[in-house]
This record gives structure tokens, C-alpha cells and sequence, in this order.
């Protein structure tokens, strides 16, 4: 069977119109973090995104494939060539360019130049990573879309260019407006940006997470757990929102973040599509 672009995409019609089509083809993608950010990218490449930056410094292991886009004999390699490995096997006509480093005040400026849409996965516990990123995102100013897992569910947040004289997420996490973020404890400011979120998560997330920040203000190294539905929530998010700005039509965005709680969805009032028996008999 011959593979093109148009077949790829010939599914997408009714939601996606032929301009917004042509603009997700054209945009170079950068994700900055191929953790979770691997289910960004193959939700990206299914919807018709072609051109990326893939950025990690990491090799998949084995606690990595309850929630990433990777197998089991990929365990061993370098996340970006295995996820480039992912992407061209959904689109072989695809453009991938990897970096096998980690994003950081040096490399920031060069990486982001060459990018169009960006989408920040990078782990949590790096915010030097993060901060470098975000600062030349604002400077050069691209589209930056950031994202992470909550439990069974998601949190976005999206920040186009605008005229501020810094970025939105030094604010957010309360660092120097301009230069050196010198030792500021991720744990600290992330543990507050939980401690904001509060009343949208899970109360799972937020037991979670207290074990996690206590574990790091002991001296431990200790990664966030995370699940499926998390990521692909992630995943989902993400690429609606770059396809929502590229169609040019209104979303939230930061400061505020959204977040989607699927347990609480799964909870509220549902469409009734049969009457109750009741009623049904007094009919």
C-alpha cells in the first residue's frame, strides 16, 4: 500500500478545515521533554502534524511503558531515537530531528529558534530546564503549550506571545523576574502550584503528591507516579489547544490552567437516553 500525507489526514474532515490542515502541516513542533511528552507526539503526528524537535536527554526503561509511547524492545535506547522511531513508523514522510540533551540555559536559545509550536513535557523536578525554556519561548516569541498529569487527568496551560517583558511562569512560580533562578527549590514551588490547584484535583493526586514533595524535602530522588489516562490526557489537551490557536479561535490562557479531572467526569449528571420506568408507565 502507498503511503501519503492526505490519506493520513482524510479522517480529520468536519473537524478540521483545509487551512487549519495546511498550517499544522507546515508548523515545526518542538517537544521538550519525550517522557510523557512521546504521547503528545503521537497524538501531534496522527492529527497531522509532521515537522519535529524531539529534546531528551534519557533512555526508555522499563517503568516508563505504563504511560509512554514506547515498547518493550525499545528499553535501552535513547528516547529520541526511539520515539523518532514511533513517529516515522505513523508517517514515513515525516521530518524528525533529535537531540539526545537535556534543555538547559545553554542550548535553550538555539533549540527554540528553529521552532515554531512548542510543547513543554519536560520533567517536573527540572526547573532550570523549564525556566530556560519558558524565558526563550517569551523572547522569541512562540507558541508554548505546557502540560503534565494528575492522577486520571490533566493539567494545560498555554502561553502565546504577547508584550510582557518576561515570562508568565517565573511569576507563577514566584522566581526573579529577569536572569539567574539561582536555588530555588522545585519542590517548593511546585508543591504551592499543587497547593493552587487544590480544589480541582483528585484528592488521590494531592495524597500523591504530598508523599512526593515530602520524599524530595528529605534528600530523595523520587519521580512523580503517573498512569495511562493521565498521559493521554495530556496528550489530548495539548493537541487540541495548538489545533484551537492555529484555527485562531478563542481559548483559555495563562496565567490560567486548566485542569481535567476525569474521575469527577465520570461523576457528574449524564444525558438521560431512556425515561425512567416510572415515568415511561404515567406516559
Amino acid at each position: 500500500m502507498t503511503f501519503t500525507y492526505q490519506d493520513l489526514i482524510s479522517r480529520n474532515r468536519g473537524y478540521i478545515d483545509s487551512d487549519t490542515q495546511r498550517k499544522i502541516a507546515q508548523t515545526r513542533v518542538l517537544i521538550a521533554g519525550c517522557g510523557i511528552g512521546s504521547q503528545v507526539a503521537e497524538a501531534a503526528v496522527r492529527i497531522g502534524f509532521q515537522r519535529f524537535i524531539l529534546v531528551d536527554g534519557d533512555r526508555v526503561e522499563v517503568h516508563n511503558l505504563n504511560r509512554q509511547f514506547f515498547f518493550a524492545a525499545q528499553v535501552g535506547q535513547d528516547k529520541v531515537a526511539a520515539l523518532r522511531e514511533n513517529i516515522m513508523r505513523i508517517n514515513p514522510s515525516a521530518e524528525v530531528e533529535t537531540r539526545k540533551e537535556l534543555l538547559t540555559t545553554a542550548n535553550a536559545a538555539e533549540i527554540v529558534k528553529g521552532t515554531d509550536l512548542i510543547f513543554d513535557t519536560i520533567d517536573f523536578l527540572d526547573l532550570n530546564g523549564i525556566v530556560a525554556l519558558h524565558d526563550q519561548a517569551h523572547c522569541q516569541k512562540k507558541i508554548l503549550v505546557s502540560s503534565f498529569s494528575v492522577g486520571f487527568g490533566a493539567a494545560v496551560i498555554c502561553f502565546p506571545p504577547d508584550s510582557r517583558d518576561h515570562a508568565w511562569i517565573r511569576e507563577i512560580f514566584g522566581l526573579p523576574l529577569k536572569g539567574d533562578i539561582g536555588s530555588a527549590s522545585y519542590s517548593d514551588r511546585y508543591q504551592k502550584l499543587f497547593t493552587a490547584l487544590a480544589s480541582g484535583l483528585d484528592p488521590s493526586v494531592l495524597g500523591v503528591m504530598q508523599k512526593v514533595f515530602s520524599e524530595i524535602a528529605d534528600g530523595h530522588a523520587c519521580p512523580a507516579p503517573q498512569i495511562a489516562p493521565g498521559a493521554h490526557a495530556v496528550a489530548a489537551i495539548c493537541v487540541t489547544t495548538a489545533v484551537r490557536l492555529l484555527e485562531g479561535n478563542m481559548l483559555t490562557l495563562g496565567p490560567q490552567m486548566i485542569v481535567l479531572n476525569l474521575l469527577e467526569t465520570l461523576q457528574n449528571p449524564g444525558f438521560a437516553l431512556v425515561l425512567p420506568a416510572t415515568k415511561l408507565r404515567s406516559a
